[in-house]
């Protein structure tokens, strides 16, 4: 990895690398402003870093956005950043169709949806 980000000529994270294995559970602690958000952000693709590769299970982040984000998943802490359309179903239904899926390939996908 070795990333590299700034915001205002902040570099946070500042160069990171870490490896994490399959099936492994990890956590992430740090002060506010220490850059947590901002690494997982990364992640999938969300924020691109200024130097470093970010490579999740052989799928280079920057080049493939949509493939790093069937793995990497975001929940976030305050619930109200997690759910932004008028129903479940929408919310559901916004992964998928940003990548894709259209009609009732999306609709069997949000109902019948589970965890992976």
């Amino acid at each position: 990895m070795n990333i590299h980000f700034s915001y205002n000529n902040r570099e946070v994270p500042k160069s990171i690398s870490l490896k994490i294995n399959d099936g492994e559970v990890f956590g992430i602690l740090g002060p506010n402003g220490a850059g947590k958000s901002t690494l997982i952000m990364h992640l999938n693709g969300i924020l691109k870093p200024k130097a470093g590769k970010i490579i999740v299970n052989d799928i280079e982040v920057n080049k493939k956005p949509k493939e790093a984000r069937k793995i990497v998943r975001i929940v976030f802490q305050d619930p109200n950043d997690q759910l932004f359309s008028p129903n479940v179903f929408d919310d559901v239904a916004f992964g998928p169709y940003n990548l894709g899926l259209r009609g009732r390939e999306l609709e069997e996908r949000v109902l019948t949806s589970s965890p992976p």
